[in-house]
């Protein structure tokens, strides 16, 4: 049942490979691709060296960042036991810079937040892009959005971000009330809230960090949200 896919965590070469393929009429499936900032250096090359013409079957999609990482370095408000809490992987500042030029070519930006801080910084760069150079329904995205905090739902909304997230992780989790607390370990990947909120809510399987790369194990992990110990999560 897969008819499109996209990718969005390629390098420089991945890029070029998807979109050269793409021009030798060489895919038998549809897809899109994002392009990975890992460095500052790499915002010139986004702006300068990818060529995007339309494709019938692989479009260059956007930009990616990733703020944070997997749970230890996950970007919060408070302190958890991992290796670092309290720093995003890019200056802020910088951050915000990025994520207004490349708001400005009028393409998608996605950033992956694990931690409810780094949510809240994406949240204000794409505040900040959009009331600077506002156009019509940027759709920017969150990836994951694993750990957020409540009042942090409407404001998404209300900017028109997009969340993809992917629900089947929660199938990891054995221990997060005891690394998180209680409270914030009730608030792992939200959809409901999220959807009552008025965000459109996208879910994919993450593959290949994911080993469920089927549309099953997707939809299993949302409606069930069964954790690691076979117990539904909150």
């Amino acid at each position: 049942g897969v008819t499109t896919y996209h990718d969005c965590n390629a390098r420089f070469s991945a890029v070029q490979g998807y979109l050269q393929a793409g021009r030798e009429k060489s895919l038998m499936l549809r897809g899109q691709v994002f392009y990975t900032l890992e460095w500052p250096g790499d915002l010139q090359r986004a702006l300068n060296e990818i060529q995007h013409d339309p494709d019938d079957f692989m479009r260059f999609a956007g930009y990616k960042f990733l703020i944070d990482g997997q749970l230890p370095t996950w970007y919060t408000h408070e302190p958890h036991p991992g290796i670092k809490w309290n720093m995003p992987t890019w200056d802020q500042k910088l951050f915000k810079k990025a994520i207004r030029q490349l708001h400005d070519t009028g393409l998608q930006v996605a950033v992956h937040c694990g931690g409810d801080a780094s949510f809240d910084l994406v949240l204000d760069a794409y505040e900040e892009a959009m009331n600077a150079n506002p156009r019509p329904d940027p759709r920017h995205r969150i990836e994951h959005g694993t750990l957020t905090k409540a009042e942090s739902s409407q404001r998404a909304a209300d900017l028109g971000v997009q969340i993809s997230t992917q629900p089947q992780f929660i199938g990891f989790s054995k221990n997060l009330p005891d690394i998180l607390g209680e409270e914030r370990a009730s608030r792992i990947m939200v959809t409901r809230e999220w959807l009552d909120a008025g965000i459109n809510v996208a879910l994919g399987s993450d593959t290949p960090t994911s080993p469920w790369q089927g549309p099953q194990h997707t939809l299993r992990g949302a409606v069930q949200r069964l954790d690691g110990n076979g117990d539904t999560y909150y």
